[in-house]
């Protein structure tokens, strides 16, 4: 079928077994198949990459004996 104007992304997927409560939804490439589109052509995805959270991790680790 013709697939042109159909979104596209690449998704992250969470690990397995996924504990949280909230959605994980991160789309770090998206892109629309372009009208005429052809097979084994390369099209460049847009990267999202900017809009998803940042933040820092402090772990520190006591071991008691």
């Amino acid at each position: 079928g013709d697939l042109a104007g159909l979104g596209i992304g690449i998704k992250l997927i969470p690990p397995y077994p996924d504990e949280a409560n909230a959605p994980f939804t991160l789309l770090p490439l998206t892109a629309t198949i372009p009208a005429g589109a052809v097979a084994n052509q390369v099209y460049e995805m847009e990267n999202n990459a900017s809009a998803f959270p940042v933040g820092q991790l402090h772990v520190k680790i006591k071991i008691y004996e």
